[in-house]
């Protein structure tokens, strides 16, 4: 007798969860956050035909259980639900961020199947919940909201709802004071705005809800340094940044950035403006960040998106990246981030890249920390440091508005636009 996938799941009581990344990351890191990955789309831009068809083809082959799609994920699901290809009975879907309104199609959203949910945080910058719960309406999915997650940090949620309360879609409007941003980012006095909405909604079902949420305006530092205090305190060596002389402080260095990633608001990171500058040669430095392929952590100043003036104490030339913020402090020194590992040790990381810890941590430093833009100090510009991973170099930035000729074209060969310390292009 023969027997299928399906009835073998269920003879072991196994269940198959399948995920769909959003932009800027891939399945793995979906994964590796969130519990689920296994399909894999595009990285950023609009969704195309061939990226819905092969959603499409990968959810008939794989016949999943439940479906998990994360941000622009859930944008490229929606076109794959009218592919051809696409099974006509599928499980459940779990919208996590759905980044519906940023541009990435302009199909109409359709009907999920039943049992469906959409998840969302209350501190989400590129995600409304007044569009979230459009999502919900629309679709016939439950509306679950967090109090705390950002568009990222949901993630680390493992997609339960232990820490979730259920909303009525229909009463997240702008009518009942709950502000929508649109395609942009959420300032922080928007997100007040949403959380402060979502008090006097929710206040009536739940006194103590109304704590909460005070708590939670200004809780995201506060958390972080209460929860590295005491036994999550150490203290290792600058001159040994991949810690091999100190196992026991890793331990605590990489449970410290898997804490910080929990706590950070990261939509407020991707907004930010991060520069690698360039404190030794700046082409050798330049051929560097040409050929490296991004995986080795680097170190950053972070500024806002908005500051007109970008320079640094470090050097007159640098490249502003893209990439993931792992963990940021006002001062350079409250990280103590080390020098870049070389010889033997940086071969052991070759594969995966060379990782940036925090070489102490104390109190006193943790409290210096970024976590949010409320943490973030705008006097510290030039001075703080943001830890980068999975980066790409997208300008050169020079701070006097000179270079060499050589600097300059090698930076143009490789595509980087050129900017002077106020932002603006150079020719």
């Amino acid at each position: 007798m023969k027997i299928t996938e399906q009835q073998l799941r269920q003879l072991i009581y196994e269940e198959l969860f399948v995920g769909i990344h959003g932009a800027g990351m891939d399945s793995i890191d979906l994964s590796q956050r969130l519990g689920y990955g296994g399909i894999a789309l595009q990285q950023s831009g609009r969704i195309t035909k061939f990226e819905a068809d092969h959603l499409a083809k990968q959810i008939a082959k794989k016949r999943p259980d439940k479906i998990f799609a994360y941000s622009r994920g859930c944008a490229a699901f929606n076109e794959a639900m009218l592919d051809d290809d696409m099974p006509k009975n599928l499980p459940p879907v779990v919208y996590v961020a759905p980044a519906f309104f940023r541009g990435w199609s302009d199909d109409n959203i359709q009907p999920l199947p039943a049992g469906s949910i959409v998840m969302i945080g209350a501190k989400d910058r590129n995600v409304s919940l007044v569009q979230a719960s459009h999502v919900a309406e629309t679709t016939g999915a439950a509306l679950w909201v967090n109090f705390k997650y950002s568009h990222r940090s949901i993630l680390y949620s493992r997609g339960k709802l232990d820490e979730f309360t259920q909303v009525r879609p229909s009463d997240i409007s702008t009518e009942n004071g709950f502000p929508d941003w649109g395609k942009g980012v959420a300032r922080t006095r928007d997100l007040d705005q949403q959380l402060q909405a979502l008090q006097r909604l929710l206040s009536p079902v739940n006194e103590g809800l109304r704590q909460i949420i005070r708590d939670i305006l200004t809780e995201d530092l506060a958390s972080f340094v209460n929860r590295t205090t005491g036994a999550g305190e150490f203290k290792a060596a600058m001159n040994d940044p991949t810690f091999e002389e100190f196992p026991a402080e890793k331990k605590k260095a990489r449970n410290a950035k898997r804490i910080w990633a929990e706590e950070a608001d990261h939509s407020f990171f991707d907004s930010l403006v991060k520069v690698h500058w360039f404190q030794f040669s700046p082409l050798a430095s330049l051929n560097w960040i040409l050929t490296s392929g991004g995986r080795d952590e680097i170190s950053t100043v972070l500024y806002l998106p908005d500051n007109d003036l970008i320079t640094s104490g470090w050097g007159n030339v640098g490249v502003v990246v893209d990439g993931r913020v792992t963990i940021a402090a006002n001062s350079m020194d409250s990280l103590l981030s080390g020098y870049k590992a070389k010889g033997s040790v940086a071969g052991k990381y070759s594969s995966s890249g060379i990782p940036k810890r925090p070489t102490r941590m104390t109190r006193k430093e943790t409290a210096n920390y970024i976590l949010d833009r409320d943490s973030f100090k705008e006097s510290s510009q030039g001075r703080n440091e943001g830890i980068v991973d999975n980066w790409k170099p997208v300008a050169l930035v020079l701070a006097t508005g000179n270079a060499s000729p050589i600097l300059k074209k090698k930076a143009k060969d490789a595509g980087l636009k050129i900017v002077d310390r106020h932002g603006k292009e150079l020719k």
